[in-house]
């Protein structure tokens, strides 16, 4: 409770307070969409992975965002439970 008030509610993926969080379009990366999800559902280990992190790094612009919002949305989609952070 103590760590409640130091919280940065908007950094959430699904956070009220962000107005228009960037996604990608229908159809589009989905490639890199699909590499990511299956390393989040591992099917070798078993199914989730127990520990893991996921840095995405890329150019201003490129879409690094809207990635992981998708990614995020997918997860809560099917139940997985994720923790996300974003900042700019």
């Amino acid at each position: 409770k103590s760590l409640q008030q130091h919280v940065a509610s908007a950094a959430f993926h699904n956070s009220a307070q962000r107005v228009h969080p960037p996604r990608c379009h229908p159809n589009t990366r989905t490639a890199v969409l699909q590499m990511i999800y299956d390393w989040i559902v591992d099917e070798g280990a078993g199914g989730l992975r127990e520990k893991w992190l996921l840095w995405l790094n890329g150019a201003a612009c490129a879409g690094k965002s809207a990635i992981m919002q998708s990614i995020a949305e997918r997860c809560m989609l099917y139940g997985i439970p994720i923790a996300s952070f974003f900042f700019f």
